[in-house]
């Protein structure tokens, strides 16, 4: 592995080649896991490193991959393994990579999301709720046809993401007691209405999701009352409610309450509810909809 090792280290261009890693070059290659935003999963490199003991081992398509600053983006469970069993092993090696390669990667057990995304840039502790809230903005700009229909959020796109609306990161810890109050109640809507309502006016945001997980002091009439009722008596009758209608619930109710009016039904059709736009939208949405959505060339 000698070539290849000095070729880590400057890959002019993309190259693939199959080589053979013995314990020392797998842990040389994994000095080099510095940028890599999935943990390590003990389990799967003892799985691997059982099967590579036993002899079992077969070489296959998947291998490592390097980006051009020589830092490894792909392999380290196989990697881990191979040095844990003490074997060589026969591994299909790109070098030379867009350091960017590394949230395009998938495997069929340890697939690349969103959070593990959000979790890379140092918000681990809450990387599931924020990334749910960008997931549920893109659905919104989509549903309102400002993002191609059916538009799925990549893992690479949470970097520029973060930058262009930074509120849910700001404020995911402040809501840690309320999404743990609130269970069968809170949920990627509440985040994304909430970060909506922060952007325009804190307490107004504040007075959806307390009252939401709480239901105190609000009066009959109250949109926020009528969003949590609805939503417990669907829950206790075992009725479903799919995603599309918790954001249509949670916007109709956010509006109305914006615009002081009364509301006390919502549509019980899940499958037949149109998304409303936001009354306001805050400059943090439409940073999303600048980002992710449909090109002007594009009909």
């Amino acid at each position: 592995m000698t070539a290849a090792r000095r070729k880590i280290k400057s890959a002019p261009e993309e190259t693939v080649k199959i080589v053979t890693l013995t314990p020392q070059d797998c842990q040389e290659l994994l000095a080099r896991n510095t940028a890599n935003y999935r943990g390590l999963n003990k389990r799967t490199v003892a799985r691997y490193a059982d099967s590579m003991r036993r002899g079992e081992w077969l070489f296959n398509h998947q291998g490592v991959a390097i980006d051009v600053n020589g830092v490894l983006l792909d392999g380290q469970h196989r990697l881990h393994a191979a040095s844990e069993a003490g074997v060589s092993i026969r591994v299909v090696m790109a070098e030379g990579l867009n350091p960017q390669a590394k949230y395009t990667i998938d495997t069929p057990d340890m697939v690349r999301k969103c959070s593990d995304a959000i979790a890379h840039l140092g918000f681990g502790n809450h990387a599931a709720a924020i990334a749910a809230c960008y997931t549920t903005a893109a659905t919104y700009l989509s549903f309102r046809g400002k993002v191609a229909k059916y538009y799925r959020l990549r893992p690479d796109r949470m970097p520029d993401l973060v930058e262009a609306w930074p509120t849910p990161t700001q404020v995911a810890t402040d809501l840690e007691s309320l999404r743990s109050r609130g269970v069968g109640l809170w949920s990627a809507a509440s985040f994304f209405i909430y970060c909506v309502g922060w952007d325009l006016e804190t307490d107004a945001a504040d007075e959806f999701a307390h009252g939401l997980v709480r239901g105190a002091e609000l009066t009959e009439g109250h949109p926020v009352l009528a969003l949590r009722n609805t939503m417990l008596n669907r829950r206790l009758n075992g009725k479903s409610m799919s995603r599309s209608w918790v954001l249509y619930a949670h916007i109709r109710a956010w509006n109305s309450m914006r615009m002081n009016k009364p509301l006390s039904l919502f549509k019980s059709d899940s499958s037949g509810v149109r998304i409303p736009e936001l009354h306001v939208e805050p400059d943090g949405v439409k940073a999303i909809e600048a980002l992710l959505g449909i090109p002007e060339h594009v009909e």
